[in-house]
């Protein structure tokens, strides 16, 4: 698991809404990203909802996170979470 800070972030909230998906469809969009890799995804809202509130995804999360937004995962830069 990653590592927590009390700040709220707001980014993930906000990225899911500027794109347009609901938490349903941002879950189902990581599970379907870590399928396109042969893998499974056991993220669910409550992850989710952990990762907005301050608990640091590991980079392949973040690597779904941004496939599930629609972003190119290359954009990922797992240390500067949630800014890239």
């Amino acid at each position: 698991m990653g590592t927590f800070d009390a700040r709220p972030h707001a980014a993930l909230v906000a990225a899911r809404h500027a794109v347009g998906k609901t938490m349903d469809e941002l879950v189902a969009g990581i599970h379907d990203a870590a399928a396109r890799r042969g893998l499974q995804s056991g993220t669910d809202e409550a992850r989710v909802r952990k990762w907005q509130r301050g608990v640091k995804p590991n980079e392949e999360s973040q690597i779904y996170i941004a496939e599930a937004l629609g972003w190119p995962a290359v954009i990922v830069r797992a240390d500067d979470w949630p800014n890239w």
